[in-house]
């Protein structure tokens, strides 16, 4: 069930983080191609036309790297990364992830490695970087998602939908 996927405490510490967020870049990340890894690209789908003026989505797939200039332009107080990330949990188990944490993937469909492009982002960008995982059942090449992740991919979009429409918090935050 999404409830549990999606803990009080993921929604708390995700809107604490949204705070005050004036332009969000959400960066999907990984393969349609690979089973669960396109669940990233599922979320994104879910969150076009959400906040206008407020949150651009990118599909980076499997080379996020290339977007890198993009996302520099746009210049966002936010950047939220969503992946199928490997965490040993259930499939269809979202949380946070921290950045640095990515840095173990011995194995990754992407094209440079994740961690090296947040890591490029994070230097070029003042912004608060946010990754959300999604544990993957399978990333086997032409296996179908998993309904526990697609639904979790449902469940990520739709609360990220929730926060980023609503009203802005007045944090004092400062943002472009």
């Amino acid at each position: 069930m999404i409830g549990q996927t999606l803990s009080r405490l993921l929604r708390r510490s995700l809107a604490l983080r949204l705070a005050g967020a004036r332009r969000v870049v959400a960066l999907a990340v990984g393969s349609p191609l690979r089973g669960d890894d396109g669940v990233a690209g599922r979320a994104a789908e879910l969150l076009r036309g959400a906040a206008p003026g407020r949150l651009t989505v990118l599909d980076g797939a499997t080379a996020p790297e290339n977007l890198t200039g993009v996302i520099r332009e746009l210049m966002p107080s936010h950047l939220v990364v969503i992946d199928a990330v490997e965490m040993g949990r259930r499939p269809g188990t979202v949380a946070l992830v921290a950045p640095e944490d990515l840095a173990g993937e011995a194995i990754s469909t992407h094209r440079l490695p994740l961690q090296l492009t947040l890591r490029y982002l994070a230097h070029e960008l003042s912004c608060e970087l946010i990754v959300i995982g999604i544990q993957p059942a399978t990333t086997a090449l032409g296996a179908a998602m998993s309904p526990a992740v697609a639904a979790a991919a449902s469940g990520t979009a739709r609360l990220l939908r929730e926060l980023l429409e609503a009203p802005l918090a007045r944090t004092g935050c400062s943002g472009p």
